[in-house]
């Protein structure tokens, strides 16, 4: 016999089945008797049961507890048949074997409930050795059978102090299972694993011999029964799997398109995290993609421990006749409190197809409103209704608010952005609308600016519009409201209005002055007839203000269209015991054909108190007959205002400027009613 005829022989064994290893022993051993001793010692055979006739319980027949032709049983410590001179264990040996019986036959009932356990000891020179048997059967009562067979060879080598051993452990698992269904037809599965452990491990009353070699035992056996089910199990069922498909091929396309449809959204919150993400996609059919609307909506609201949550929405509703000139409609909202707020952004883009862009309606309405320990939120809303004939002229609003107050306040963005076609661009309307709100202890000025960006060819008719609003409030602020519209028509695209209000205004336990500058371009035609309207007003009280409200409303008749009114109204209240002055500034630009038509309303309100406040929503409207839908009227709203303990006072100045020609026809009322009319 050879080194390579017996690796060819080892080799071989390992790939049959497990059930089979006696017929297979004894045919390899019939081919070459030379290698008998070798292999019966080298090859691990099923274990076998047998019956202790004394107690009546069953044990396992192995070479480790073979004489001869007798096996030893670990209950009665005698042999069957009997033998004078067998080996025995030592009586020290002989009272650790029962004990470990015991043991390992509590441990195959909680893992295997059932089956058959054996423990056989044995003396060494320098300590002691041992096998532990496991058998469990299948009885094919399920149409399934199938053998466990482990075989634990450990070796214990005791140091001199007698307080520590070294424990080598030697397992090998024989399993096999064999189905027989109708459904699935016959499946043998059948495999054996070796593998090897050793440790030193302490020896006491508290951790004796059994208690370290019980735990070794377990471990190996749960990682053998681990790496069988991924080896044998999982790469059967991949091989089974790719075989045979139990799903139809119908249900697997149709599942496969359904998928492909699908839109997935996460969203996850913690108790300290406020994270949010709103994504919108929009998927059309090919025929439909001209026409389509993209509704889409996300909101996401997270808090933390004491915060509450505000949610808004724009809905777009259309007739089926406007199904060309449908209006999308984009809201995103973030909204997340905490003790120290974090910044939110809000973005709206606005994706228009190529035949219906000239018509196309962007409405974007972006709030994000967050409060620490005792704000409340506030929620701005902007809607557009548009009638049919009105379609080419649709006014673009987008209105982005954001409020935050904490101890600690983050800056939040907002940026609203519109695109237009070449064809359009004479006659859009640009809004830009910044908001920067920032509060703490002690409160940091912000600054809004708002630009415009005009072709050449229109600088002289462009409207801009610019509408910028900081509210900061320290302590206890609340939110404030405001919403700015501008509806043209094509008609009026040479005269249109420029109105920029800006205002800016923080208050914290020291107040800051607040500046607020509006400058007015004028043409060199116009100069001789330009009117100059400003309005501004700013209330604050400190400790227990009252709120007061203003409104400015204009109402026409048809035949005074060409003559309008303006109505400017100011109102200032302030209190507080030490007052700083606030400006601000408003200016009206108007062209020479719309000079004698063109009504500005501009209506500024603001009242806010600091230890109590009380959030103030001012409201602007416009309301015109059918035959001035093409002088439409823009109104412009601004508010703020922000008290803290020591309050800020507001200047409200109104200048009108005339030219001499203009000196005959023009009537400026201020404060409460202004009227003139031309026959």
């Amino acid at each position: 016999m050879t080194d390579q005829q017996m690796d060819c022989a080892l080799d071989l064994m390992r790939r049959l089945p497990p059930q089979q290893i006696e017929k297979n022993l004894t045919d390899l051993i019939d081919l070459v008797p030379s290698m008998c001793d070798d292999l019966l010692s080298s090859v691990d055979q099923p274990l076998k049961i047998a019956q202790d006739r004394s107690t009546g319980k069953d044990y396992l027949l192995c070479d480790y507890n073979r004489d001869g032709d007798s096996y030893r049983s670990p209950w009665s410590n005698t042999y069957d048949p009997p033998l004078e001179d067998g080996s025995m264990p030592s009586e020290r040996l002989r009272k650790l074997e029962i004990d470990a019986n015991h043991a390992f036959d509590q441990y195959r009932e909680m893992y295997f409930e059932g089956g058959v356990s054996s423990v056989y000891l044995w003396d060494m020179d320098h300590g002691f050795a041992g096998v532990i048997l496991i058998k469990k059967a299948g009885d094919g009562s399920q149409k399934i059978k199938g053998c466990w067979d482990s075989i634990h060879v450990v070796e214990v080598i005791e140091k001199s102090s007698g307080r520590n051993a070294h424990y080598k452990l030697t397992s090998t698992a024989m399993l096999w299972l064999q189905t027989n269904k109708e459904s699935s037809g016959t499946m043998n599965l059948g495999g054996s694993l070796t593998r090897q452990a050793e440790q030193d491990s302490a020896v006491s009353d508290v951790t004796p011999h059994i208690v370290n070699i019980g735990r070794m035992v377990e471990d190996m056996e749960n990682k053998i029964r681990n790496t069988l089910n991924d080896i044998y199990f999982g790469k059967t069922k991949d091989i089974v799997n790719g075989l045979r498909s139990v799903v139809p091929a119908e249900v697997v396309r149709h599942k496969a398109a359904l998928q492909h449809d699908l839109y997935t959204l996460f969203t996850t919150c913690s108790s300290r995290c406020n994270a949010a993400t709103s994504r919108a996609t929009t998927e059309h059919t090919p025929a439909a993609v001209r026409r389509r609307v993209y509704v889409s909506y996300t909101l996401f609201t997270t808090c933390s421990s004491r915060c509450n949550a505000a949610t808004s929405r724009a809905t777009t509703e259309h007739t089926p006749a406007a199904v060309r000139r449908r209006v999308y409609v984009s809201y995103t909202l973030f909204t997340t409190c905490s003790s120290r707020c974090n910044a939110a952004t809000s973005r709206a883009t606005t994706e228009h197809t190529p035949a219906a862009v000239r018509r196309r309606v962007y409405v974007s309405y972006t709030l994000f409103t967050t409060c620490s320990s005792r704000c409340n939120a506030a929620t701005s809303r902007a809607t557009t209704e548009h009638t049919p004939a009105a379609v080419r002229r649709r006014v673009y609003v987008s209105y982005t608010l954001f409020t935050t107050c904490s101890s600690r306040c983050n800056a939040a963005t907002s940026r609203a952005t519109t695109e237009h076609t070449p064809a359009a661009v004479r006659r859009r309307v640009y809004v830009s609308y910044t908001l920067f709100t920032t509060c703490s202890s002690r409160c940091n000025a912000a600054t809004s600016r708002a630009t415009t960006e005009h072709t050449p060819a229109a600088v002289r008719r462009r409207v801009y519009v610019s509408y910028t609003l900081f509210t900061t409030c320290s302590s206890r602020c609340n939110a404030a409201t405001s919403r700015a519209t501008t509806e043209h028509t094509p008609a009026a695209v040479r005269r249109r209005v420029y109105v920029s209000y800006t205002l800016f205004t923080t208050c914290s336990s020291r107040c800051n002055a607040a500046t607020s500058r509006a400058t007015t371009e004028h043409t060199p035609a116009a100069v001789r007839r330009r009117v100059y309207v400003s309005y501004t007003l700013f209330t604050t009280c400190s400790s227990r203000c009252n709120a007061a409200t203003s409104r400015a409303t204009t109402e026409h008749t048809p035949a005074a269209v060409r003559r309008r009114v303006y109505v400017s109204y100011t109102l200032f209240t302030t209190c507080s015991s030490r007052c700083n002055a606030a400006t601000s500034r408003a200016t009206t630009e108007h062209t020479p054909a719309a000079v004698r038509r063109r009504v500005y309303v501009s209506y500024t309100l603001f009242t806010t108190c600091s230890s109590r406040c009380n959030a103030a929503t001012s409201r602007a409207t416009t309301e015109h007959t059918p035959a001035a839908v093409r002088r439409r009227v823009y109104v412009s709203y601004t508010l703020f205002t922000t008290c803290s303990s020591r309050c800020n006072a507001a200047t409200s100045r109104a200048t009108t400027e005339h030219t001499p020609a203009a000196v005959h026809r023009r009537v400026y009322m201020r404060w409460r009613y202004w009227v003139h009319c031309v026959n």
